[in-house]
């Protein structure tokens, strides 16, 4: 779900199986550093092994599952918390 004041993040996130790593142009918006990852079914399921302090909220952190889409050169996942906030990771390759 977009709302005006929601934030964008350029992203930066680089997979080689099973592992990921991760930087935003936002401090932990969202909350990246590295961890694993797998695919299952339409999802993929992430990991992150970071440790992260309490002064944010831990629902940005890159972790658990999330709904993939592919198309060309393009990677989209979200994660919905059923209650009207959905995050949203559009990636383009770059390599």
């Amino acid at each position: 779900m977009h709302i005006e004041s929601s934030q964008v993040a350029s992203v930066t996130l680089d997979f080689d199986f099973p592992y990921w790593t991760g930087t935003s142009s936002i401090p932990k918006y969202p909350a990246l550093a590295n961890g694993t990852f797998r695919y299952k079914d339409d999802a993929l399921e992430f990991t992150n092994r970071s440790p992260w302090t309490a002064d944010f909220d831990w629902t940005l952190i890159l972790d658990g599952m999330y709904l993939e889409q592919r198309g060309g050169d393009s990677l989209l996942f979200t994660k919905s918390y059923g209650n009207g906030w959905v995050d949203v990771y559009k990636l383009k390759k770059v390599k």
